[in-house]
């Protein structure tokens, strides 16, 4: 009887070999988006993040626990730039509306 051709490893089976090789749990590992995705520009004609959501380079797998604190803690400079801005944005038209009111006298 002839052995087994060889086959081409399915890339399921790759994938779980390099997160274990990783030191990761392929049950329970996860690809993160890094730099977040709400933290990325968007391109104003095509409406794709920049750089894309699906840069190889932006991406990392972690573990599942890490990812959810990594998660956490990205939604809260998140927000918190959010607040920022809006101040931001509050206080330049309070000038403006200042400024306007001089120069109307």
């Amino acid at each position: 009887m002839q052995p087994e051709k060889r086959r081409r490893v399915p890339l399921k089976i790759q994938l779980e070999v390099a997160l274990r090789q990783l030191g990761l749990d392929p049950k329970t590992a996860q690809l993160d988006h890094n730099p977040a995705l709400a933290r990325r520009r968007i391109n104003p004609v095509t409406g794709e993040h920049i750089p894309h959501q699906h840069d190889p380079s932006c991406l990392e797998w972690l573990d599942g626990s890490v990812h959810k604190v990594k998660t956490a803690v990205d939604i809260r400079e998140i927000r918190k730039t959010d607040r920022l801005v809006e101040k931001q944005i509050r206080h330049e038209h309070r000038r403006d509306e200042r400024r306007q009111s001089r120069e109307a006298q």
